[in-house]
């Protein structure tokens, strides 16, 4: 809306009055639609929302992708990500990295999960993840999309790095290993514990 009032004034300053003429200056139609055009990309709302449940939910299942868009898609997450990031058939990696990594920052705080069996309740998606063991998931965030690891969740004022340390002390020793290595990867990409914050 604010796009459309200056492309508005912008239109209605050049027909104004010249300072030394008393006729109205003449736009030309070029002009006229190449700011209607500006107009219009500006407003395009990029990166959109996703429904966040169907999202936890082909996370969780780690449900395959029928109809991929993109050559890289095996997962419907990874569909519906890159629709809500804008992702194009022909973006490279870096681009499509930059596009995830921008709908992340925007959305990250709604990019929260209430499932069955997964504490805390309305957790992060990366949470989810591991609680789940999504390797694809956790390999795109951390390697693919290189997204932000630090958020600190409201519901238990952790990080992910904080939540893997939690669920350590009370894992058998097989899911234990797992979480160790899930903890090794993403402290190497760089993800803290709220206290080093």
């Amino acid at each position: 809306m604010l796009t459309r009032i200056f492309v508005f004034s912008l239109l209605v300053s050049t027909t104004a009055f010249a300072a030394d003429e008393c006729e109205p200056a003449v736009i030309e139609p070029g002009v006229i639609s190449s700011l209607v055009n500006v107009s219009t990309r500006l407003n395009t709302t990029c990166p959109n929302e996703l429904n966040i449940v169907t999202f936890c939910n082909a996370v969780d299942a780690k449900v395959l992708e029928t109809e991929p868009t993109h050559d890289n898609i095996l997962y419907r997450y990874q569909t519906m990500i890159y629709s809500a990031s804008c992702v194009l058939p022909n973006d490279n990696d870096e681009v499509i990295r930059s596009k995830v990594q921008n709908f992340w920052n925007r959305y990250h705080d709604r990019l929260t999960c209430n499932m069955v069996n997964f504490n805390p309740r309305n957790g992060s998606i990366l949470k989810l993840a591991v609680a789940r063991q999504a390797d694809s998931f956790i390999d795109d965030s951390i390697t693919s999309w290189q997204v932000g690891l630090n958020h600190i969740d409201t519901v238990d004022n952790g990080t992910v790095l904080d939540y893997i340390e939690q669920r350590k002390t009370n894992a058998g020793p097989t899911f234990a290993r797992t979480l160790q290595r899930y903890y090794d990867r993403f402290r190497a990409a760089g993800a803290k514990h709220r206290r080093e914050l």
